[in-house]
């Protein structure tokens, strides 16, 4: 069978699985990805992703079969310690909305108040001249 057809045949068999609420056991990925399935009988068995993190909601995986003992490594001898690596896809950023560029003249309303602040800075600068002046003519004197 090529890697399309077991492709194929996973994703047939992962709807119908999700279809009749067949999921046999279930398992939730460390920190570092890692799932662990123990004690199982041989088999070939769907690996299905059913539940995404908020975080890797941007990955996608398709469902895959994964046979035990391992039988496609002919250097294992038939291998009940199987490790799967499943292949994942980036389904790219989601689409940002599009910011409005400003207009000369049309500035972005913040709702912050400029009036006083503007008042504010001028009164200082006039204080602040004023003080010079006073102290100029102080010395002149």
């Amino acid at each position: 069978m090529t890697s399309s057809a077991l492709n194929a045949a996973a994703k047939r068999m992962d709807a119908f699985a999700a279809d009749s609420g067949l999921y046999g056991k279930r398992g939730v990925a460390d920190a570092r990805g890692r799932v662990r399935f123990a004690d199982l009988a041989a088999g070939v068995y769907l690996v299905s992703r059913v539940a995404v993190a908020d975080a890797n909601t941007r990955y996608t995986c398709d469902p895959f079969l994964v046979s035990v003992p391992d039988a496609g490594d002919a250097a294992s001898a038939g291998a009940f310690d199987v490790t799967v690596e499943p292949k994942f896809a980036d389904a790219g950023v989601p689409e940002q909305p599009d910011q409005p560029t400003p207009q000369p003249g049309n500035t972005a309303n913040t709702g912050v108040d400029a009036v006083p602040t503007m008042v504010f800075a001028i009164m200082c600068a006039v204080i602040g001249f004023a003080g010079i002046i006073v102290s100029h003519l102080r010395r002149n004197e």
